[in-house]
């Protein structure tokens, strides 16, 4: 999959599965699907300083873990981060009284 995003971005790269080095699986929070502030938090500031929309289901976990990550310095200045969207967008419908709340 790296490879092949490395190729769709005009940058080949051949990456080994040791060169992909974090598979995080620590944010999921307390349960499937329950709703948290780090990820209303993650939700909005994406939106709002990306104009890019998350789902608090996957993606809003996700991203919620992936600041926390870079608030704890697990990635160097000079290393490039990818996060992929994979998409999840009809979830925020039922959690829109959470969303709104904040």
């Amino acid at each position: 999959l790296a490879s092949d995003l490395c190729a769709a971005l005009g940058e080949p790269h051949t990456f080994a599965p040791a060169d992909v080095p974090m598979i995080e699986g620590t944010y999921a929070g307390p349960g499937y699907s329950v709703f948290t502030e780090d990820t209303a938090v993650a939700i909005r500031t994406l939106a709002q300083t990306e104009g890019i929309i998350l789902d608090p289901v996957y993606t809003g976990k996700a991203f919620a873990g992936l600041l926390d990550l870079i608030r704890q310095g697990r990635f160097a200045a000079e290393e490039t981060v990818i996060f992929l969207h994979t998409g999840g967008l009809p979830g925020l419908w039922a959690y829109e009284d959470a969303l709104r709340r904040g």
